[in-house]
């Protein structure tokens, strides 16, 4: 038995810059469906180099579980 999703998170792509932004409270399934997205685009772009710039204002933290994928 599955979780819905709680929290949310955007990704944009410029030049060689990946734009992060998140959102609200996240539980495990939101930081799972994040970090599955986020390493699907980081294959397809096949960047040798890349840089990240995350966006934290709008992020109101998450359950424990999450912590993991933040690492």
């Amino acid at each position: 038995m599955g979780f819905d999703v709680h929290g949310k998170y955007e990704m944009e792509v410029k030049g060689e810059i990946f734009i992060l932004r998140f959102y609200q409270s996240w539980n495990e399934e939101c930081a799972k469906a994040f970090f599955t997205a986020y390493q699907s685009l980081v294959f397809e772009k096949k960047f040798k180099r890349f840089g990240v710039l995350a966006d934290f204002r709008q992020f109101e933290g998450g359950t424990p579980e999450t912590i993991r994928y933040f690492e």
